[in-house]
């Protein structure tokens, strides 16, 4: 049976990995073979594998720590030559000839104080001072620092935590798309069956209406028919051949959608191998609905709570702010002056100039650190929206649930109805139609019926194969739909089924 293998989807989609290298099926197509050459040369799956990679990328990058940093401040450059100070200053006066002592001892002596002092004590000086100050790095400071950003709340931790959620939703993502392929083989494999089964009816009824027209063909040569019936016949012959070659090409079509799924567009298999006339009894709806379980959607969803959980830790670990420490080395330069004086007096021009000297540089340490104060931006916005967003996974899982549930149930119905339907057409319809048109064929022979009465039993027993044709294919194809949304077997099987299933 073509549908075995349904039941190892699951170990097929696990362990299928690509590693094994590609050769196009040949010869019979089982639906297993299908399904390996799908996932190992699909052409969709391979940005997953990329998607994969980046999530470890991401990992590798979450991991590190920031980086230190080295900045060097300069500060005090001086543009020009730096200023210049100018004082003026003028005295006059008498200076006394005698010290303190003399003078003390005038007065003991009962001298007039005025007679100590003398004509020659008399001055007059005008004294200009200029001071310059140093040049553009005269008093320039420079500041050498590093600077260290040390993570507070657990945010590395957390960021490593989220990263790794994030991948395991990618490798998810990429199980769901590689289940998707094998649901898309599944269903093209079905198509293809329905079209070599519809080329197969359409052959017998080519046959069929062969047979009618040399029936009639012979009639007419033995002079019991009219040659119009003969040309009546032929064509509707020719009518059935046209149909053959419209199936013909639906079976090439549905060969080569079959072959895109390994990436061919030359589809080199001879036939795909199933029996798709077999109708075995539907389990019931809430059997068919308890194997959804094995979708690996529900993983994915599972971890992708995991991964919101992750973001809403992380940026509450964000409302910590980051303390910086900061060592430095800073480097003062002395200011040197040059001060000039210029004094002109009684005694005579006078011209002196100082200059200031010592260590050029001065040297010390700098130790900082600063840490920002979260008085208004506490990282709210961004954790409300974590939060939404972890309440918001509940309402998704549910409405894919309830999409999933609502199609399974529509394709059971469908099922369910093509089946009834098969089964009355195939035993009750079908025979009387068959019967009817070889008694009516029978009599046409025997000149009891005309030629309208055989073509409308032919014409009633097509349509009725056609039906169940039709019929069954509609049911396989719900069978293969169902299958694909939940990932195993939904018939039971038969015992050539399990043993086959068992060497598998």
């Amino acid at each position: 049976m073509w549908r075995i293998t349904l039941f190892l989807l699951p170990v097929v989609v696990a362990f299928s990995d690509g590693a094994v290298p590609f050769e196009e099926p040949r010869g019979p197509l089982t639906l297993r073979q299908a399904i390996g050459a799908a996932l190992a040369n699909n052409p969709h799956l391979v940005p997953f594998t990329y998607d994969v990679r980046i999530g470890d990328a991401r990992i590798v990058q979450a991991r590190l720590r920031p980086n230190p940093e080295l900045s060097l401040e300069i500060e005090n450059i001086q543009l020009g030559d730096g200023a210049k100070r100018e004082s003026v200053t003028r005295s006059l006066g008498v200076r006394p000839s005698f010290s303190l002592d003399e003078l003390g001892q005038a007065i003991d002596a009962g001298e007039p104080p005025l007679s100590a002092f003398s004509g020659e004590g008399l001055f007059a000086e005008i004294e200009r001072e200029t001071q310059s100050g140093a040049g553009p790095l005269g008093n320039i400071e420079m500041t050498l620092t590093l600077s260290h950003v040390i993570e507070l709340g657990g945010k590395r931790a957390a960021r490593i935590a989220t990263s790794e959620r994030e991948r395991a939703v990618m490798e998810w993502d990429f199980e769901v798309a590689r289940f998707d392929v094998v649901g898309q083989v599944v269903t093209r494999f079905a198509q293809t069956l329905a079209a070599q089964e519809r080329l197969r009816e359409e052959q017998a009824l080519v046959e069929l209406a062969e047979k009618l027209s040399e029936t009639v063909g012979r009639m007419v040569d033995a002079g019991n028919v009219s040659p119009l019936e003969a040309r009546r016949a032929g064509a509707e012959a020719e009518h059935a051949r046209i149909a053959l070659r419209e199936r013909e090409r639906e079976l090439e079509q549905a060969r080569l959608r079959l072959a895109i799924a390994w990436g061919s567009t030359q589809p080199v298999f001879t036939e795909a191998v199933g029996d798709f006339a077999h109708i075995s009894p539907l389990p019931t709806l809430d059997q068919i609905l308890a194997r959804r379980e094995q979708h690996p959607m529900l993983k994915r969803w599972a971890a992708e709570l995991a991964r919101r959980g992750a973001v809403l830790s992380l940026e509450r670990a964000k409302r910590v702010p980051d303390l910086t420490l900061g060592l430095g080395y800073r480097a003062t330069a002395i200011d040197e002056g040059d001060a000039r004086s210029r004094s002109l007096g009684t005694e005579g021009f006078t011209s002196t100039r100082t200059t200031s000297g010592g260590d050029e540089w001065e040297h010390s340490f700098v130790l900082e650190a600063s840490l920002p104060l979260p008085l208004f931006d506490r990282n709210q916005g961004a954790i409300l929206e974590a939060e939404l967003n972890e309440e918001k996974h509940g309402a998704e899982r549910r409405a894919w649930d309830a999409a999933l549930v609502a199609e399974l149930t529509e394709l059971y119905a469908e099922a369910q109805a093509s089946a009834e339907r098969t089964e009355s057409l195939a035993s009750r319809v079908l025979p009387e139609l068959e019967t009817t048109y070889a008694l009516t064929q029978e009599g046409y022979q025997r000149g009891k019926f005309d030629f309208l009465a055989v073509l409308d039993a032919q014409r009633a027993v097509v349509g009725a194969r056609l039906e169940i044709l039709d019929a069954r294919i509609v049911y396989q194809l719900a069978i293969a739909n169902m299958e694909r949304l939940v990932g195993a077997g939904i018939v039971p099987n038969s015992d050539s089924q399990g043993k086959e299933s068992t060497h598998e």
